[in-house]
């Protein structure tokens, strides 16, 4: 009897671990209003990750605006930092528009810390509805491409409304686009100062996932180690 070849007994070994290791899928998610929306399974995957939920009725509202506020408590979320969120909620409130009692606070102030918004012109409009190249200058930023986007601040856009993109988002624009977290509408324009949809807001937040390589979770443990005899 002798061991077999190393290339043999790892890939035993291999398949015996991956028996033991759970995949979190995309899981249906209970809000009705999404069955057959073309965003359901973006935003059954961020309900299935705690980042969003829905309203005590039962719906998402997926055409619904999305606020400032919101759309910062799903970056912070995706980014794994709720819990900081909720600590930095005792801490005064940077913006003269955010009271210190305002739900989001703490996930204003968590973000003000990773730098993907600034505290500087002391107003944040944290109730108003986004616009989507705010949304996709704060991914960017969240996804640690800043720099990225300053280097890209002279590129050509592929859109045909690009004139209407502002200078200091051109870079954000131009990274969000050739990483595909953002695709543009069907006619080929970004519309930049279109305020954006939850429905929106989840289906960037997902592919900010993939980015991060975080879109499923994968845990697991090793029972025993095992060798391979023949």
């Amino acid at each position: 009897m002798r061991l077999v070849k190393k290339p043999v007994a790892l890939v035993v070994f291999i398949i015996f671990v991956l028996f033991f290791i759970n995949f979190s899928p995309v899981l249906a998610n209970n809000l009705w209003d999404t069955r057959g929306h073309w965003a359901e399974r973006e935003v059954s995957l961020l309900v299935t990750k705690g980042i969003i939920n829905g309203f005590p009725d039962g719906s998402f509202r997926p055409e619904k605006e999305v606020t400032r506020a919101q759309f910062v408590k799903m970056i912070v979320e995706a980014l794994g930092s709720g819990n900081d969120a909720k600590i930095l909620e005792t801490v005064s409130s940077p913006f003269k528009d955010v009271a210190d009692s305002h739900w989001a606070k703490g996930y204003l102030l968590s973000a003000v810390e990773r730098g993907i918004i600034s505290a500087e012109d002391k107003n944040f409009r944290p109730d108003q509805p986004i616009k989507r190249v705010d949304m996709t200058a704060m991914v960017v930023k969240a996804l640690g491409l800043q720099k990225q986007a300053e280097l890209m601040m002279n590129q050509k856009l592929r859109f045909d409304d690009s004139i209407d993109i502002p200078d200091w988002a051109v870079g954000y624009v131009a990274v969000a686009s050739g990483s595909s977290i953002i695709t543009g509408m069907p006619d080929n324009t970004f519309r930049p100062n279109q305020t954006a949809t939850r429905a929106q807001a989840a289906v960037i937040i997902s592919r900010m996932l993939e980015q991060m390589g975080t879109t499923y979770d994968v845990y697991g443990f090793i029972k025993k180690k095992v060798r391979a005899f023949r």
